[in-house]
């Protein structure tokens, strides 16, 4: 199940994409919370089952299927599997652009208008989208190992669990976004996540119905 902010009463609603029942979800929430000895997601993630002995997002690039076309604007990618890394497209008005399956390593996204935009299956593996507008952009799939997101709005964005991957999530309005419900005591706990959108102002973690860390 994936989980829906755009909720009354901490009800999930959304697609059913991860496969977990609810009572899966609580089994797995009961083992993180015992388990005070093993509090690092990758770790919990590993006792789960050899298929997470790195990162998710190496995982899913290992494995996931690459997609008919991916298509941008200027410098994006022109299809599936086109290597964009390292290029700056900050500022750019990327808007609906469809970067499915793009290596796009160490890309500066930061400012960008990247609403709408498929990144689904792409390898974002150090992306910048710092201060980037991504509202209603889907990055289910993505490689997001040390991506950067700080400040940047991600209103009704998609993740898929490689959400626990990215590198910083301090300042970003994740309001209505939609993520996996399994993993939503481990995504309450990221230290990534944290502050206050400077343009929104909306606090990050209340954004996600997570409690403020003392």
């Amino acid at each position: 199940k994936f989980y829906n902010n755009n909720i009354k009463q901490n009800k999930c609603r959304g697609t059913t994409k991860v496969g977990a029942s609810d009572s899966d979800s609580e089994s797995d929430i009961t083992s993180i919370n015992n388990n005070n000895n093993h509090n690092s997601r990758r770790e919990w993630l590993r006792q789960q089952g050899g298929a997470f002995t790195v990162s998710l997002s190496s995982l899913l690039l290992a494995s996931s299927p690459q997609s008919a076309s991916a298509a941008g604007g200027k410098g994006a990618a022109k299809k599936a599997g086109v290597d964009m890394s390292n290029q700056d497209l900050s500022g750019q008005d990327l808007s609906t652009k469809d970067f499915r399956s793009a290596i796009a390593k160490a890309t500066n996204f930061d400012g960008a208008n990247l609403q709408g935009a498929q990144f689904q299956d792409a390898n974002l593996e150090g992306a910048s989208f710092v201060g980037a507008d991504v509202r209603g952009a889907n990055f289910d799939g993505a490689v997001l190992d040390r991506t950067n997101f700080k400040d940047a709005n991600a209103n009704k964005s998609t993740f898929g669990p490689t959400i626990l991957d990215v590198g910083n999530f301090e300042n970003v309005d994740l309001t209505n976004s939609i993520w996996p419900a399994k993993y939503r005591v481990m995504i309450c706990e990221m230290d990534e996540l944290k502050g206050v959108n400077p343009i929104t102002e909306v606090d990050t973690r209340q954004a996600v119905y997570c409690s403020n860390r003392i």
